[in-house]
């Protein structure tokens, strides 16, 4: 399933990124500019790149996860289409994200301590 998810957004995410006219003319019709869709396209690129990693499936899910609910919302809203794709996508990036939830945590949970790590050195050095 990763796979399959990955490879859906690493070309969702490369014609974003070349600036595929139509793709252009679809964030130009939601109001979106170039910085937007360049923001879209790497954040698509990355989250599949996480997927392919079996330690990081679960964070490049709820990563994509948030591209998908503003997908959605983009589509719901802007665009007066249905949300019906962006939103099945999402509910399947969900059960991926709970699928492998234990090395989400793990993975968020060092990053954690490493970054607290670091602000306590910062804390140290700007009070000596």
């Amino acid at each position: 399933m990763e796979a399959a998810l990955a490879a859906m957004f690493l070309g969702a995410g490369v014609i974003k990124l070349v600036g595929v006219p139509e793709v252009v003319a679809f964030f130009q019709a939601a109001g979106f500019g170039r910085g937007f869709r360049d923001l879209v396209g790497t954040t698509e690129v990355l989250g599949a790149l996480l997927l392919l990693t079996p330690r990081l499936a679960g964070v490049g899910a709820l990563v994509l996860a948030g591209v998908m609910v503003g997908a959605a919302v983009v589509d719901a809203v802007a665009l007066r289409t249905s949300p019906l794709i962006p939103a099945t996508v999402l509910v399947v990036l969900l059960v991926l994200a709970w699928v492998r939830r234990a090395n989400a945590i793990a993975v968020l949970g060092a990053t954690r301590a490493a970054l607290a790590r670091r602000l306590a050195r910062r804390h140290e050095y700007t009070h000596l």
